[in-house]
Order: structure tokens, then sequence, then C-alpha cells
């Protein structure tokens, strides 16, 4: 991911980075979500989480996050419409939702 990350040239836009090897449990479990907002010191209730994948959305509303999902290989399921915060489709829908929010 790291390595990604540098390729894209946006490393530096992140204060933290925490792996699934970093942690003992994998998605759906809400460890890699709760050592990231503990990384970054936020409350899992005042950050976001931008999933594709049925595990990741189950595990960032275990965290007690808000999820939003952008479908990719998987569609939406009446589970993920339960979970999610909002289900869009794409990332430039992302940056418009997390701007009205931030507004609020």
């Amino acid at each position: 991911v790291t390595l990604q990350l540098r390729n894209a040239g946006i490393i530096e836009d992140f204060d933290a980075i925490i792996c699934g090897d970093m942690v003992e449990h994998s998605k759906p479990h809400p460890q890699i979500y709760q050592t990231a907002c503990q990384a970054i010191d936020i409350k899992p209730s005042e950050a976001y989480a931008i999933e594709d994948s049925y595990n990741g959305i189950r595990s960032a509303y275990n965290a007690g996050m808000h999820p939003i999902m952008v479908p990719d290989l998987m569609p939406s399921t009446a589970e993920m419409e339960e979970k999610a915060d909002v289900i869009l489709a794409d990332l430039v829908q992302v940056i418009t939702y997390l701007e009205g929010h931030n507004e609020e």
C-alpha cells in the first residue's frame, strides 16, 4: 500500500497508514478501523470509511464509523443499504457528499 501511495504521489496526504498485516483480526472485524482511528486520535463516530466491499462496510459499521459504499465488483445489497450511511456511484460523488457534510 505504501508503495502505491508513494507512486501516486499522495503518501504525504496520510497521517497514518494501517494495513491488514498490522492487526490480529481481519474485516469484517472492526479492529483495523479502530486501530486507524486511534492512530489519528479521532473517535470512530466522527470518521468516514469509504469501501467497495461487503466486509469493509461491515467492518466500518461495527467500528461505529460512517461507512460510505462505492460499489465496484459487487453491487449493493439490502444489508449494505442498512449498514452504509450512503451508497454512491463513484469517488467524485464521495467528494461532493463529504463537502456537504463538512459544511454542517
